[in-house]
């Protein structure tokens, strides 16, 4: 019964720090993930802002069509 209980607390405390490994991964996966996310909202918000630029433009007076 010993040595049963012995191994069993040996498999559970291995279990623990694999599945603290795993979280580990998936925390820093979670992260980057979020920054690939937010930079890709910055350069989408980026490239809106110059499209809004560029039609306000009046190109009809700074180009007269000939």
């Amino acid at each position: 019964m010993q040595k049963s209980l012995g191994v069993l607390t040996a498999k559970v405390e291995r279990l623990v720090e694999d599945v603290k490994t795993q979280g580990d991964k998936i925390d820093g996966m979670r992260l980057k993930l979020a920054l690939f996310a937010g930079g890709g909202a910055v350069v989408g918000a980026l490239i809106g802002g110059l499209v809004a630029v560029l039609n306000a433009i009046p190109w009809d007076r700074l180009f007269p069509p000939t």
